[in-house]
C-alpha cells in the first residue's frame, strides 16, 4: 500500500475549497504573469512570422494599410490551425512545467487569450507591422 502524505495546500483546499470567484483570480493572475510577458518577449517573432503568413495568404498584404495588415492576420489566424498552433507553440514552449500544468486546466479559454493578447499588442505596434 502506497502512503500519500497532503500537502498544507491539499489541506487548506479540504478546509476551505476554492470558490469560482478565487479560480478566476488565479486565471487572471497567469495571464497575467505568464501568458503576457511571454507573448510580449515573443512578439516581434511571432509579428514577423504572422506578416510572412498572412502576405502567403493574401497577394495585397505588402501594399495594404498597417491597421488592415492585422484585419488579414487575424483572418490568416481564424482559418488557419497550423499558423495559430505555431503561434502558441512559440509562447508554450517557453512555459516551465508548472505554468504548463495550469494551461492544461483549460487550454481553449488560455490559448483564445494569448491569441487575443497578441492582436490587442498588433493594434497598439501595427507600425511594426510595416
Amino acid at each position: 500500500c502506497l502512503l500519500v502524505m497532503k500537502t498544507r495546500a491539499d489541506w487548506l483546499e479540504e478546509l476551505r475549497p476554492l470558490t469560482q470567484e478565487a479560480l478566476d483570480r488565479e486565471e487572471q493572475e497567469f495571464e497575467t504573469m505568464c501568458l503576457y510577458p511571454l507573448v510580449q518577449f515573443q512578439e516581434s517573432y511571432i509579428i514577423q512570422f504572422l506578416a510572412k503568413s498572412a502576405a502567403n495568404a493574401d497577394p495585397l498584404y505588402g501594399i495594404i494599410k498597417p491597421l488592415e495588415k492585422i484585419r488579414v492576420i487575424k483572418k490568416v489566424m481564424e482559418n488557419k490551425a497550423a499558423v495559430r498552433n505555431q503561434v502558441l507553440g512559440m509562447v508554450l514552449g517557453l512555459m516551465r512545467n508548472e505554468e504548463m500544468a495550469f494551461f492544461d486546466r483549460q487550454p481553449e479559454k488560455f490559448s483564445k487569450s494569448v491569441l487575443r493578447h497578441l492582436l490587442e499588442r498588433m493594434r497598439g505596434n501595427h507600425y511594426l507591422l510595416g
